[in-house]
């Protein structure tokens, strides 16, 4: 089963010994700028989020301020807005027509040409719409890292009056790098998974690159040598993600309770709700409310028949989706606790390496391997299915093995003694304990699937349309209004497990263990 997961990126692979007969226009034309666009988003929106994540991270953890603990929760919600329809929001706000041109031109009665005008359709615009996105990811990386980390070095830096941003830079940096590394690799591989925002800003990156050489040229095998150098490029990534993440390892840890919060004066927390809010207010809020301003204005015009089939198959994509992930990373995750061996656990890891790769080359595998029947490839249910399985895998497998290697070894020596087989004791006994791992899991996979755009696009059946797929549709032929409500429903699916997590982080402060 493992080796299935590792069918397409295999796939992709084999198509390094070369390109179709496309490939010397595209490398002489268009590839140069594939690459150095890649680069360049990759690099400002890992600087910038890190930069964001780590001091909401830090005030979190060191400032005492009214409403902290909400912010805990409001610093997540970005996550909950596609990078796709964060792009098509702000595009439509800085438009001509948008909120901020109208500002000058009703409000403060100036003419088109003596008032500023942002050009957010471009690589900084699609630097600082992904970032405010993606953030959290570091945010939560440092925010547990802090949690872990011994304060006797950051007090004592403090009890030698160091400033706070001398604390900061000369202490608490380099304690965190493990953590920053962490979080800035999730932010690197999102960035370079980054479809839909990249097209819709004109911003030609490898991911936009490797669907249009197979939409436009319709060569498989030009398609796949991009895939494939893209893929080779993501390894080194992964490798060099895991050589600085090496020494963290011998982070000293010591109790979190220990730390003293400051209390900032009246100016002070001024600037703490600034750094705090802005990227919650330009990351989730300015959005949603655009959504929702463009919804209450589209309802008559909207095509609720198209908006309740797009809901309909999405849950079912989702449903089937998140099922045979769950089926499978359950599989990958207890056969090794039953078989033993250090083998077959390195190759069930292996197996969940989906999700640090890109959607367009997961397609672009899928593709290769259904190439004998192009009606099976890209019109079937079963094909999309399986994507979402190689390319998600790892959310539902990474939570069930960590929960048995938490207690699944007590409870299977316990089924034995009471003469359960392995399969016996996995469904009566180990199921209904990781319940809640189970269902948090399924919820999780469930979101991504249901936003995922890439795979969507190229792999789902004829005329089988999802939310994301048509949200995106609308939104790129200038129709934004209409697609609002498809949007705001993406946005409230990915709210959900933000809002459980915040939940039930309360009961347990209130409910300690």
């Amino acid at each position: 089963m493992g080796l299935v997961m590792l069918l397409p990126l295999l796939a992709v692979l084999g198509g390094l010994s070369g390109g179709g007969e496309h490939w010397d226009t595209i490398a002489g034309t268009v590839l140069g700028s594939y690459v150095v666009n890649t680069v360049l988003l990759s690099a400002g929106v890992v600087a910038l989020s890190t930069a964001i994540g780590t001091l909401a991270a830090w005030i979190q953890t060191f400032y005492d301020y009214p409403l902290r603990r909400w912010f805990d929760v409001l610093l997540l919600l970005p996550l909950a807005i596609p990078g796709y329809v964060a792009a098509f929001i702000y595009s439509g706000i800085f438009s001509y027509g948008g909120m901020f041109q109208r500002f000058f031109r009703e409000v403060l009665g100036m003419t088109p040409g003596t008032y500023p005008r942002v050009q957010i359709e471009s690589m900084v615009g699609l630097i600082l719409v992904l970032s405010v996105g993606l953030y959290p990811y570091v945010y939560v990386t440092v925010r547990a890292a802090l949690s872990r980390q011994s304060m006797g070095p950051i007090e004592a830096a403090r009890s030698l009056s160091a400033g706070e941003a001398g604390v900061f830079v000369r202490v608490g940096l380099p304690l965190l790098r493990p953590a920053l590394a962490a979080g800035a690799s999730i932010v690197l591989m999102e960035a370079l998974n980054e479809y839909g925002a990249a097209v819709y800003y004109g911003v030609p990156t490898m991911s936009v690159g490797v669907f249009r050489t197979w939409f436009a040229y319709n060569d498989l095998q030009s398609t796949r040598f991009l895939a494939s150098l893209f893929l080779v490029a993501v390894f080194l990534i992964l490798g060099l993600e895991r050589r600085l993440r090496g020494p963290a390892r011998r982070d000293v840890t010591g109790s979190y309770a220990g730390v003293h919060r400051r209390r900032p004066s009246q100016r002070g927390r001024l600037a703490v709700y600034a750094l705090v809010g802005t990227p919650v207010l330009l990351g989730f809020a300015v959005p949603t409310l655009k959504l929702v301003h463009w919804a209450l204005l589209s309802t008559r015009s909207v095509d609720w028949s198209l908006v309740g089939r797009s809901a309909g198959n999405t849950v079912l994509a989702g449903a089937a989706g998140t099922a045979v992930c769950m089926a499978v990373g359950l599989v990958l995750a207890y056969a090794p606790r039953v078989a033993g061996g250090y083998a077959l656990r390195w190759w069930s890891s292996l197996a969940a390496l989906g999700h640090a790769i890109p959607g367009s080359i997961i397609a672009v595998g899928v593709l290769t391997l259904l190439a004998g029947n192009r009606v099976l490839a890209i019109g079937s249910f079963a094909a999309l299915t399986f994507a979402y399985t190689v390319r998600y895998l790892a959310l539902a497998h990474r939570p069930v093995a960590e929960a048995f290697d938490a207690f699944s070894g007590v409870f299977v020596e316990a089924g034995r003694t009471l003469g359960k087989g392995p399969t016996r004791t996995l469904f009566s006994v180990n199921l209904p304990i990781m319940g809640p791992t189970l269902r948090a899991a399924a919820l999780v996979a469930m979101i991504d699937i249901v936003q995922d755009l890439p795979l969507t696009t190229v792999l789902r059946p004829f005329d089988f349309p999802t939310l994301a797929v048509e949200t995106f549709r609308l939104a790129g032929d200038e129709r934004l209004a209409e697609s609002s409500i498809m949007a705001l429903l993406l946005v409230a699916v990915g709210v959900l497990p933000i809002l459980i997590h915040g939940v039930s982080r309360r009961r347990l402060r209130r409910n300690p263990v």
